[in-house]
This record gives structure tokens, C-alpha cells and sequence, in this order.
């Protein structure tokens, strides 16, 4: 029977806001005078109630110990508001890798990441990859066969000629609600060894589907695919990869926002590459449906595909000045997918520059067609000029188009 939770954790992949504390010195150098000290980490440790202490700076500025004074009790329970603290941290350093130290807990938590893919690698507190998951190590203590555990996949991962299994493991502590965890562990001789946790990144309903340990590309490596289905019947999956003998988050795509929609790995451009994809489907004018890829490491930018259900497999140019209207709004929700469309409804270029979007709630053609109505201003000589209405509960936003007509088809010429 799956088991539906609800994860809030820490997405760990976002984008840098800042670069790294950096100073022109070739040894350690100590931030002497705290109070006029000036950085995006000061700010970042404040707004967490982190109390900043002394900074150290090591390897040319670029690896800064920050001595602080935690405003929680480290321990194994403290997990979110740890990866809380890293991201934040982490984000405001541009990703370079640093040290947080708390003497008065004697703790060290160590950070390291990747500041060319904006990602962290690993976090040790105290040199414990596991501090955080004693409970499951302890669990796996007891363990003496592998038919006591509930594994989803297998594979020799990293290539070493010894197998790593997935497992799907179910623990309750007392003081927390259910929660599913998935690991990856190896046997050694008799005893299990805890290779490191699939860290979740999906943050609405959902249950686990199932686990593939698959290469997706022609290197060789192997990664891991953990597919979910949430409750409301959106599918997604997060992609972890090997990095120093354990698992790092390397793409989480699940449709966080609606819980609907399909996200998966295909390679969808046969480029010999698997693509990270999502599929989108609406109740638009030309039946659009969208797929918005990049390769699964995140090497190049979005591509798209779309295909049309509207009776005909291809753009069919609307009819009337208020089709018109109505397939470019909805397109202004894509419109790098749609430019093409967009392009020849357009009768002067310029109005492409304007944002549908910053007006109208174009997003809402996620959940259903768009409420809108139209009301004719004004209709002489060939040129219609329309008022677009768009209703969505207590308020509306309206938009005016100035219609006109070439080859015998509605353009539109200008938006205000």
C-alpha cells in the first residue's frame, strides 16, 4: 500500500545570489571588525537569527570559517532547520564551500559545493555525512539479511564490481509523523553500510512509484531515478548522482505547483542524451501540447516540442478578431513555445514586446480554460477594437486590442 506524506524540505539546487567572501591574501586573514564587515552571508546569517561571531578566511579568500552561536540545539531532529541555514548560506556565497562553527556546541558544520553548478555536494557536521540519519544507522545495525529490506533497485552504481541497493524503508519515531525514507546501502561481509539518504526535494503529496538505476548517456555513469505520483495524479522524479561514494540531488521535476502534469526522463531529441522533460496539456484554442526539456546534467537551455489537438496536428490561424485575441493570450503564457504563433498574429512586430502576462492571471490555463469576455468598442473601416475581459473570482483585468485585417485574416496591431 503507498504511503502518502507531505515533504517539506530544502530544495538545494537554486541560483546564486552573490559571489564568495573573498579577500587578496594567500594564508588565513581574520575579519577583524565585525560591525562594519559587509556581505551577503552577514545578512543571510541575521535574517536566520544566526549570531556571527568571526570570520575566517582561508585558500585566497575563497573557503570562509564563520564562527557563530546557533539560535537551535544541534542535533539529529535539527535536520531542517540545518539544510535551512546551508542553503541560505550557501546561496548568498555563491556556492563556494565554507564552515560554520559553533564553540559553544562544539560543532563544525561543513559545506561543500560546487559553484559552477550552484549545487552543495556534501554537509558534515562534526565529519558525520550520517548526523542526521543516526536513527536509520542504527536501524540498519540490526539488520542481517537482505530479504529483511524492502529494496526497489539494484545495480553496482559506481562501477566497482560490488552492488548498492535502494532500499524503501519505513520508520516512526515518537515524536514525528510517518515519514518514508529511501536509502542506498551496500553489504559488507554480514553487515549492511549506509551509503547516504535520497534527499527529497518534492514538497507537495506524494508517494513513491518506483526506483531505476539506469546510465543516461553514452559515459558510462550510472545515476538514480526515484519516479513519484502525487495525490492528485501529477508524476515527477528526482535524479540523484554518484559523487564521492554517495548520492547527491543532481534534478528534482515533480509539478509542485499544480500537483498535476507528467514529468519524466526520455530522450526526447534521439541525441543519445536523456532529457529532463515536462509535458503540459491545455484546454486552449489549438489544443496545445507542450514539451519543455534540457539534458538531465542541465548542460543546455530549454528546448521545446508542441503538438496540436485540434483536429488538424498544426496551427490552424483562428477564424474571428476574438479567436485572435484568445490564442495569443493563451500563448503569452509560452511564448518562447508559441513565438512562431504569436509572430503571425501580430501585424505590427512591436507588440510582442508587450507582457500579456503582467496583466492578465494567464497561469489560471493551467487548471481550465480562461474566463474571458469580449466586448466590440468600436468596428469601422476594417479595424475592431476589442475589450478583453478576464474574470477569476472576486476581480477582473481587462486589456484593449486594436484589430485590423490582412489576406483576410484578424491581426492584431496594438495592446494596451
Amino acid at each position: 500500500m503507498r504511503r502518502w506524506i507531505v515533504l517539506i524540505l530544502s530544495i538545494l539546487v537554486v541560483t546564486a545570489a552573490a559571489g564568495p567572501v573573498t579577500v587578496h591574501a594567500a594564508s588565513q586573514q581574520k575579519i577583524v571588525n565585525m560591525g562594519t564587515w559587509k556581505h551577503p552571508v552577514k545578512e543571510a546569517l541575521k535574517a536566520a537569527g544566526v549570531t556571527l561571531k568571526q570570520v575566517e578566511l582561508y585558500q585566497n579568500g575563497t573557503y570562509p570559517k564563520f564562527y557563530v552561536e546557533l539560535p537551535f540545539k544541534l542535533q539529529e531532529s535539527s535536520e531542517r532547520e540545518v539544510m535551512d541555514l546551508v542553503s541560505a548560506v550557501a546561496r548568498a556565497n555563491g556556492y563556494w564551500s565554507y564552515e560554520l562553527i559553533d564553540s559553544r556546541q562544539a560543532a563544525t558544520i561543513k559545506v561543500l559545493s560546487d559553484p559552477k553548478k550552484k549545487v552543495i555536494g556534501t554537509v558534515t557536521v562534526n565529519g558525520n555525512a550520517h548526523f542526521f540519519d543516526q536513527r536509520f544507522d542504527k536501524y540498519l545495525s540490526g539488520i542481517t539479511s537482505l530479504a529483511e529490506l524492502n529494496v526497489q533497485a539494484s545495480g553496482d552504481i559506481d562501477n566497482d564490481s560490488k552492488i548498492e541497493y535502494v532500499v524503501y524503508t519505513h520508520l516512526e519515531p515518537e515524536d514525528t509523523a510517518e515519514k518514508v525514507e529511501l536509502h542506498v546501502i551496500r553489504q559488507n561481509g554480514k553487515r549492511f553500510e549506509n551509503l547516504g539518504k535520497l534527499e527529497d526535494a518534492v514538497i507537495v503529496v506524494h508517494g513513491l512509484d518506483h526506483v531505476e538505476i539506469l546510465k543516461l548517456d553514452q559515459s558510462g555513469k550510472k545515476h538514480i531515478a526515484v519516479y513519484m505520483e502525487g495525490i492528485l495524479g501529477g508524476e515527477g522524479f528526482n535524479l540523484y548522482q554518484w559523487t564521492n561514494n554517495r548520492p547527491v540531488l543532481l534534478e528534482s521535476n515533480f509539478p509542485n505547483a499544480t500537483g498535476q502534469g507528467k514529468r519524466y526522463l526520455e530522450d526526447i531529441d534521439a541525441n543519445g542524451i536523456m532529457d529532463s522533460v515536462s509535458e503540459y496539456s491545455y484546454e486552449d484554442l489549438q489544443g496545445h501540447q507542450l514539451f519543455i526539456y534540457h539534458p538531465y546534467d542541465g548542460s543546455a537551455s530549454d528546448q521545446y516540442k508542441v503538438l496540436y489537438h485540434n483536429g488538424h496536428g498544426q496551427f490552424t490561424y483562428p477564424d474571428s478578431a476574438e479567436s485572435v485575441i484568445r490564442n495569443y493570450i493563451e500563448d503569452s503564457l509560452w511564448p518562447e513555445a508559441y513565438s512562431a504563433e504569436m509572430k503571425r498574429m501580430a501585424a505590427d512586430p512591436e507588440i510582442l514586446n508587450f507582457k500579456v502576462s503582467k496583466v492578465m492571471e494567464i497561469g489560471l490555463l493551467e487548471y481550465g480554460e480562461l474566463d474571458l469576455t469580449y466586448t466590440t468598442l468600436s468596428n469601422k473601416n476594417g479595424v475592431k477594437i476589442i475589450k478583453v475581459t478576464q474574470n477569476s473570482g472576486d476581480y477582473s483585468r481587462s486589456l484593449k486590442f486594436t484589430m485590423v485585417t490582412s489576406s483576410g485574416q484578424w491581426k492584431i496591431k496594438r495592446i494596451e
